[in-house]
């Protein structure tokens, strides 16, 4: 065994430069500079560049010797996959999707931090952003000093993204699908391939994978569940504020092959048969594809026009609900399950601006500003309810009233908390309740450990108004230590105390995808009691922090509601 290890485990450290000799060929990486017991390999390509005829196209194998007989210095971060980018100004948008990262439709790479000597466990991060943006390689990501801290490799992902990971159109013979839909799920899926014959090349001898997201890519984690394809390369799924489950993380087949059509229209790309749209397609400029507003009015107003779809031959092989049904999914794994306190605060200034709820967001204007403040009276609270009742498609008062009394119920009926109820009902919606449904589907059905965390601690580098709290996304700061990352970024009296929080986070992560368990005091979740632990200031003064029942009363009466006007979670 030690023979073979020399063999095939080729290393040459020269001026701080680490080479690995991997199926693909060498690679070429660097000591980390602030962290030299890391050494980086970024931008590492897993599979073909989905250009040209490959465009629409399921993932490719690379070549034997793609990264060439001298070797290919990964010392760039991996492209961010092509997207309509939308620069604000405003860096609480700009950071998750930054302008400085370099954007190509040639960009299934990945990121790799490796420690010199580091433990069997493997952590595998996919970003979220609604599948329609983001990048692996934000800085919020970087995870030199999450691999520093706790010996584990971390390796962030990339995918394809809106209509070119998303698209799906069976064409117009209907006997075999065009565009398959989900290849950037399949993406994902390569990754994960390209991991699993490669690691043990870069000192890692008996590997145990953890896929971890976050939003869509949490979403995206747990539906490698689900896929034949990707269950023999993890172990163990972190998923933080999203699930395959989620309303938003899958849409009917139906629905995106009609965008995608609308998208044909736009581009005049409707000719005589498939052959000819599929080459017009392909030869349109990346950017041409993003250009084009599509907005189906049978879609949920929080989703974009392409996503997953439900349905594929490709990557779920059947139907992801008459999966997560009939209990078709990975055995033996193990999940940890992450919850924002307020994870709807987010996105209220993204969809609820204009006077009728005047939830918006004017970044000209000082954070603390009234008009920053989401004032939000009886009447504009209404309309926030008739938003969820229409997402549900009930035009029905009576819904809406119950809706009402509800969310009244957990608050005292005399404050006029009307914002703080708008982020209780749609943190329900969009995330909780159903992220709940699949916690107890995979007690069901999975047979692994299972552990569930609310997080609600506000990070200080947080740029948003305060009544967001935690606001979606932060918590990612602690737990891939940034404050160790960018120190200069935070205030000198709290800095500490946000490294602090930062290694406890790590440490728990440390323990999940090392071992599968979590501390003795920390109790797995069941079907029949959703008892997780609150990460919260608190969790620095105790072992661990106060345990509670995640699932939330307003959930279960939300349920019921839904039942009786013939709606669903």
């Amino acid at each position: 065994m030690i023979l073979f290890y020399l063999l095939l485990f080729f290393v040459l450290s020269v001026s701080g430069e680490k080479v690995v000799e991997t199926k693909y060929g060498k690679l070429i990486g660097e000591e980390s500079k602030r962290f030299p017991s890391v050494y980086e390999f970024l931008g590492v390509p897993f599979a073909k560049p989905p250009v040209g005829k490959l465009r629409f196209k399921e993932p490719q194998l690379l070549e034997k010797n793609a990264y060439s007989k001298k070797g290919l210095k990964a010392n760039v971060l991996a492209k961010t996959c092509f997207h309509d980018r939308k620069p604000t100004g405003f860096r609480g948008f700009d950071e998750w999707d930054s302008e400085n990262l370099t954007m190509s439709e040639d960009c299934l790479q990945l990121n790799m931090w490796v420690p010199k000597e580091p433990s069997n466990a493997v952590l595998v991060f996919i970003y979220g952003r609604g599948y329609h943006k983001g990048s692996p390689s934000t800085e919020f990501y970087n995870g030199k000093a999450f691999a520093t801290r706790t010996n584990v490799t971390f390796i962030t992902i990339n995918y394809r993204l809106g209509v070119l990971g998303f698209g799906y159109y069976k064409g117009t013979k209907g006997k075999k699908t065009l565009i398959p839909g989900n290849m950037g799920l399949l993406d994902q899926q390569m990754a994960l391939q390209w991991i699993d014959e490669n690691i043990k090349f870069f000192g890692v001898k008996k590997p145990e994978i953890t896929i971890m997201g976050h939003g869509a890519g949490a979403s995206s984690a747990t539906a490698h569940l689900f896929s034949e394809g990707s269950r023999k390369l993890f172990k163990r799924v972190i998923a933080a504020s999203g699930t395959a489950k989620n309303r938003w993380a899958f849409e009917r087949n139906n629905l995106v092959e009609d965008n995608f059509k609308e998208l044909i229209k736009k581009l005049k790309c409707n000719k005589k048969n498939d052959k000819e749209i599929l080459n017009c397609l392909q030869e349109q400029k990346p950017k041409e594809l993003f250009k084009h507003s599509i907005v189906n009015p049978k879609q949920s107003v929080l989703v974009g026009p392409f996503l997953p779809v439900e349905s594929d031959d490709v990557f779920l092989k059947g139907n992801i609900k008459d999966k997560m049904r009939d209990g078709k999914m990975k055995k033996g794994v193990d999940l940890l399950l992450g919850l924002e306190a307020a994870d709807a605060a987010y996105f209220m200034p993204q969809f609820l601006s204009g006077p009728k709820y005047n939830c918006g967001f004017n970044k000209k204007l000082p954070t603390l500003d009234l008009a920053n403040q989401c004032c939000m009276n009886e009447t504009r609270y209404r309309n926030v309810l008739w938003l969820i009742a229409k997402d549900y498609k009930i035009n029905n008062e009576l819904f809406v009233n119950d809706l009402r009394e509800i969310y009244d119920f957990a608050f005292n009926v005399a404050e006029n908390k009307y914002r703080e109820r708008a982020i209780k009902s749609l943190t329900d919606v969009v995330m909780h309740c159903e992220a709940i449904q699949f916690g107890k589907m995979f007690d069901r059905n999975a047979w692994g450990s299972r552990y569930i965390f609310m997080f609600n601690k506000r990070n200080s580098y947080n740029p948003w108004p305060r009544w967001m709290g935690t606001t979606h996304g932060y918590e990612l700061l602690y737990f891939f230590g940034h404050p160790f990352v960018h120190p200069e970024l935070y205030k000198e009296n709290v800095l500490e105390d946000e490294k602090k929080f930062s290694h406890k986070t790590m440490k728990i992560i440390k323990k999940f995808v090392e071992t599968g368990f979590l501390q003795d005091s920390w109790d797995e979740f069941s079907r029949d009691d959703m008892r997780g632990v609150v990460l919260n200031d608190n969790t620095m003064l105790s072992d661990l922090g106060e345990h509670k029942n995640m699932e939330r009363g307003s959930c279960k009466k939300l349920k019921e509601a839904l039942k009786i006007y013939g709606a669903k979670m």
